[in-house]
C-alpha cells in the first residue's frame, strides 16, 4: 500500500538521520579515512534495511509455533484454489473526475515520485554535460597520464578522466594533478553516483544533500593524504590548497581541489594522526544500530500475547465462529451467498463460491467472530489485504480485500475485536468484505454462524 511505503520512507530517513548525526559527533573528526568513507556508504544501506528487521515478530512466531500448530495453508494458498469474485450490482460506479479518487495518501506519493524524477533528471542533465565537455576536450599525454583539456578555470576528475584548463597545460603543477589521481584510484566518482542515487530517493530528506556533502569532504582528505605520502613538504602543500581558494568555481559539485571546505581540509592535513585506541568511538555506531533495531521492535501499545492454552496445545475457548464480521447485521447487504456458482473473473470458469460477500461503505470496521490468534494480516495476491484468524476446534476464518489492518500476525483477539476495514483490494471491483469460515481446512456456510 502507498501509505505503507510512505511510512517505510519515513522510518528510513529518521534512522539515517540518527545513524550520519552520530557519526558526525563521534568519528568524523578521526583520520581513518578508509574506515570512516566505509561507514558513510553503508549508512544508506542501514537506513534501508534496519527498519524492516523484525526480532520480535520472530521471536514471537517461535514461541507461537512452540506453542499452536500451524495450519498448512497459511504459507501458501495451493494451486488451484483460486480467488473467488462475483460481479453484482453492489458494484460501485467510479465515474467522474479523477479527483474523486485522489486521497491525501496519494496525493503525498505523487509529490515524491516527482521529487525523486526531478532530481534524477537533474543529475542526469549535469552527467550529459560533463560528457559534453569531454566529447569536445583534446587529449594530452602528461607523465603517464591522459589530460583532456577544456576552457574551463578548475581542475577535477570524472571516473577515470581529467579535466585540466588548456590555459594551464604548460604550468599545470604536479601535486594537483596527483590529487586528481587519487580520486580515481580510489574510484570516489562510483561513491558520488551512489549518493546520488540515494539522495533523489530520499530528496525530502535535508540531511541527505550535508551526508552527500561530508562524503565529498571525506574524499578531499583521503585524496590529501595521498599526496602528501609521496615524499611532498607539506607547507608546499597547504600553500598550493591556499593558491587556490579563490579561483573559479565551474563544476564545483565535481572539482575536488577547488571547493568550499578549504579551512576543514587544512584542519585535517595539519591534525596529529588518531591513536589507535580512538578506534573505540565506533562503538557508539554499533551500539546505535543494535538500539534502533530495538526501537523498531517495541510495541506500539500491550505487547502480543500468545493465545490462551491448555495441556500444550489445545485452546481454552471453544466458542465456534458466531457474530456478523460486521457491526450490524443486515441481509440485504449481502450480496455472494456460500454455495453459489459464480464465474471466476481471472480464468473466466464457474466455480462454487466458498464464503460470503458482504457490501459495505469504505472504511467500515470488520470484527473477529470468535477469540483467537491472528495468523495472518498481510498484502496477499488477489486477495488483497487479507486476515486469517485461528480458533480454537480447528475453526479459521478469513476476512479479505480489507482497506487497511487494525492487528497484526501473533496477536490474540477477542470476539468483536477490530481488525480492519472495508476496502477494495486485490482482485475486487468493489467496497466489500469477503467473509470465510473454515474447519479444519474445510469450507463452511459462514451464514449458518451468524447472530441474527
Amino acid at each position: 500500500m502507498a501509505s505503507n511505503f510512505l511510512l517505510y520512507l519515513l522510518q528510513s530517513s529518521v534512522v539515517f538521520t540518527l545513524l550520519f548525526g552520530m557519526y558526525r559527533i563521534f568519528v568524523s573528526g578521526l583520520t581513518f579515512h578508509k574506515v570512516n568513507r566505509a561507514i558513510l556508504l553503508s549508512l544508506p544501506l542501514l537506513s534501508l534495511l534496519l527498519p524492516l528487521i523484525d526480532i520480535t515478530g520472530l521471536i514471537q512466531q517461535i514461541n507461537t509455533q512452540s506453542l499452536v500448530s500451524p495450519l498448512p495453508q497459511l504459507m501458501l494458498e495451493p494451486e488451484g484454489a483460486p480467488f473467488f469474485e462475483i460481479v453484482t450490482n453492489h458494484e460501485i460506479s467510479e465515474a467522474g473526475s479523477w479527483l474523486h479518487h485522489l486521497d491525501f495518501v496519494q496525493l503525498l506519493l505523487s509529490i515524491y515520485l516527482a521529487g525523486v524524477v526531478f532530481v534524477l533528471v537533474r543529475s542526469l542533465v549535469a552527467t550529459k554535460q560533463i560528457l559534453g565537455i569531454k566529447h569536445k576536450a583534446k587529449k594530452h599525454r602528461y607523465n603517464g597520464h591522459e589530460l583532456l583539456l577544456t576552457n574551463l578555470s578548475s581542475t577535477f576528475s570524472y571516473f577515470h578522466w581529467i579535466f585540466v584548463p588548456e590555459s594551464e597545460i604548460e604550468n599545470i603543477n604536479h601535486m594537483v594533478l596527483q590529487h586528481e589521481v587519487a580520486h580515481i584510484k580510489h574510484r570516489h566518482t562510483l561513491d558520488l553516483v551512489f549518493t546520488q542515487l540515494y539522495t533523489a530517493m530520499f530528496w525530502f530528506n535535508p540531511i541527505a544533500a550535508t551526508y552527500r556533502k561530508t562524503l565529498k569532504a571525506l574524499h578531499e582528505y583521503q585524496a590529501d593524504a595521498h599526496v602528501l605520502k609521496m615524499e611532498i613538504k607539506k607547507s608546499d602543500y597547504l600553500g598550493l590548497i591556499l593558491d587556490n581558494i579563490n579561483r573559479a568555481k565551474e563544476y564545483h559539485s565535481l572539482s575536488y581541489f577547488n571547493n568550499l571546505i578549504i579551512k576543514k581540509r587544512i584542519d585535517m592535513i595539519t591534525k596529529n594522526q588518531s591513536k589507535k585506541h580512538y578506534s573505540l568511538a565506533y562503538a557508539f555506531l554499533l551500539f546505535g544500530v543494535v538500539a534502533i533495531i530495538l526501537g523498531f521492535n517495541v510495541p506500539d501499545a500491550a505487547p502480543p500475547q500468545l493465545p490462551n492454552v491448555q495441556s500444550g496445545t489445545e485452546m481454552i475457548q471453544v466458542e465456534p465462529p458466531s457474530i456478523f464480521p460486521l457491526q450490524k447485521y443486515d441481509p440485504n447487504t449481502i450480496t455472494g451467498v456460500f454455495g453459489q456458482q459464480v464465474r471466476q473473473p481471472k480464468t473466466s470458469k464457474i466455480i462454487v463460491h466458498q464464503g460470503v460477500d458482504i457490501r459495505a461503505p469504505k472504511g467500515t470496521p470488520v470484527l473477529a467472530t470468535a477469540d483467537g490468534t491472528i495468523a495472518k494480516a498481510e498484502l496477499d495476491g488477489n486477495w488483497g489485504n487479507l486476515v486469517i484468524i485461528n480458533h480454537a476446534d480447528g475453526f479459521q476464518t478469513w476476512y479479505a480485500h480489507l482497506d487497511g489492518f487494525a492487528t497484526e500476525a501473533n496477536f490474540s483477539i477477542k470476539k468483536g475485536d477490530v481488525i480492519g476495514y472495508v476496502g477494495t483490494t486485490g482482485l475486487s471491483s468493489g467496497y466489500h468484505l469477503h467473509y470465510e469460515v473454515r474447519k479444519n481446512q474445510q469450507h463452511l456456510d459462514p451464514s449458518d454462524f451468524f447472530k441474527k
